[in-house]
């Protein structure tokens, strides 16, 4: 793995200076209520407003205060220390799960905001045509339409992954359609053996074990776009989608919406399957910021803040940390080098 280049440190550097016009990182206050009133249903499955805490069990709702200690949200002026290239390639294996491996997939389609853009910019130097000149694209700043839609896609959002099973070594599965930074919080006695990161977006993966295993897989600027089937999460009876087939003046729409749904999650399913086998749990969210893999610990884990970390990530998207002007001044300055060169 190759840590980043000067330009990206650059805007680290630059974020930290800006950081009185944004606030810190944030800690969360536990409400005096049960956690299942912080449960509700939307189109895309169960939405776990924060501090609730998704897992296997939909029925079972904690509160993050209960699963972890020192909990907090990364603000941006706690950047990481650091990021690293995984190698991406053409293909779409992923690494075979141990016999004795405890296998989760994990799915999440939302997560907490930060100030993080993984940007894409494969393309960008077609620009440099007759019909779409390349020095106006740059100069022309977020001004650009264009330019909008691709920091929208390439905004992260952040999950965290509580893993608590000790009884057998642990393979993950974290699958998003959208940009994720996932952060792993591991309890003691955990044995992690491998981790799979598959998203139609960019990726990025914070805390992972030394020597642990990991495999990206992500469809868009990458190599391995033509072979990556979209993460789509399993249709439950907590997608409001559901309900709404027992509604006489819109049941055809809906049925058809669940069908094909259910369709594609079967397709990624079976491709995944197909290269691990099947999972003995899935913890999947509409929306959820914390995420369980295990049961409810005797003793809280350590929580590792995103400030200082090491973040791995995928080449199709390059990080800016920071508000979208940074975002924007490092995209420009991307395509910038890669036309020069």
């Amino acid at each position: 793995m190759k840590a980043i280049p000067f330009l990206i440190l650059t805007f680290l550097v630059y974020s930290a200076a800006r950081s009185l016009e944004h606030p810190p990182s944030r800690s969360l206050t536990k409400p005096d209520v049960d956690a299942g009133t912080y449960v509700s249903k939307s189109d895309m499955g169960a939405i776990y407003r924060t501090p609730a805490v998704a897992t296997s069990d939909r029925q079972t709702v904690y509160w993050v205060h209960d699963i972890t200690s020192g909990i907090g949200r990364p603000g941006i002026s706690t950047p990481p220390a650091r990021f690293s290239v995984v190698p991406q390639d053409h293909g779409c294996d992923l690494i075979r799960p141990s016999p004795e491996a405890e296998v989760y997939f994990v799915y999440n389609s939302g997560g907490s905001e930060i100030p993080l853009h993984f940007l894409v910019f494969e393309g960008l130097i077609e620009l440099s045509g007759q019909k779409h000149p390349l020095k106006p694209y740059v100069q022309s700043g977020p001004r650009r339409t264009d330019l909008h839609h691709r920091l929208d896609d390439s905004e992260a959002e952040y999950v965290d992954v509580l893993v608590t099973e000790t009884r057998r070594p642990v393979y993950l599965v974290l699958s998003s359609y959208g940009t994720k930074v996932w952060s792993l919080h591991l309890a003691e006695g955990v044995k992690l053996e491998a981790v799979a990161v598959i998203g139609e977006h960019p990726q990025g993966l914070a805390h992972l074990p030394q020597g642990t295993a990991v495999r990206f897989v992500t469809s868009e600027g990458s190599p391995q776009r033509n072979c990556v089937i979209t993460p789509v999460p399993p249709v439950t009876d907590d997608w409001r989608m559901v309900e709404r087939q027992n509604d006489k003046h819109v049941a055809s729409f809906w049925k058809k919406k669940v069908a094909n749904t259910r369709a594609a999650h079967q397709d990624y399913h079976n491709w995944l399957v197909g290269r691990v086998g099947e999972p003995d749990h899935v913890v999947t969210a509409g929306d959820a910021e914390h995420m369980l893999v295990g049961p409810r610990p005797e003793k809280r884990l350590r929580f590792r803040s995103l400030k200082g970390a090491h973040i791995l990530f995928a080449p199709a998207g390059w990080p800016a940390w920071g508000d979208r002007k940074i975002a924007a001044d490092t995209l420009f300055q991307l395509v910038q080098n890669a036309q020069a060169r």
